[in-house]
């Protein structure tokens, strides 16, 4: 014949148990967190990188991302009286509405841009009456929403054709 375990027995039970594995769940999460790379603890491995592995990443680093010196040091001389424009194109998530708030609020140009209060779209326009700045803050989205360079590209000669009355010599 069975003997019936009391109520209140076998919930205890099951607290210690939930207890129990709530406790180990917490250690391992510490232990997870506190171990990332070759640090645990505060206490780094010893045992170092080869120096041949350290040198042939640094080298493929090196090797992706080489420019030359002349590109990465030209210099763009820009006139903005004479019919320069500066097209920005916004790229998502890096930063890019901020940057593109500076240019209108911030950039120290001759002709900077006039913004009215509560009007998100500020008119950046030189002494001659042309737009100088092409961004979502100045004309709005004028190639779509997060337009891409294709997409600028393709539409931002077309908008200057019937927008802006003066024909301009492209320099791209």
């Amino acid at each position: 014949m069975m003997r019936k375990i009391p109520l209140y027995r076998s919930n205890k039970c099951r607290f210690i148990v939930f207890l129990l594995i709530a406790a180990l769940s917490f250690i391992f999460l510490i232990i997870v967190y506190s171990c990332t790379g070759t640090v645990c603890f505060g206490v780094a491995d010893s045992t170092p990188l080869p120096f041949a592995q350290t040198e042939l990443s640094l080298q493929r680093i090196q090797q992706k991302n080489k420019f030359d010196a002349s590109i990465l040091h030209k210099v763009y001389k820009l006139d903005f009286e004479s019919g320069d424009i500066l097209v920005y194109l916004h790229i998502q998530k890096t930063g890019g509405a901020t940057f593109g708030r500076h240019l209108v609020h911030n950039l120290a140009v001759n002709s900077p841009c006039r913004c009215q209060k509560d009007i998100k779209k500020c008119e950046c326009v030189t002494s001659n009456n042309h737009i100088w700045l092409l961004s979502r803050h100045s004309t709005g989205w004028v190639c779509g929403l997060h337009a891409d360079w294709t997409e600028l590209n393709d539409c931002v000669d077309e908008w200057f054709k019937n927008n802006d009355l003066t024909h301009r010599t492209q320099r791209r």
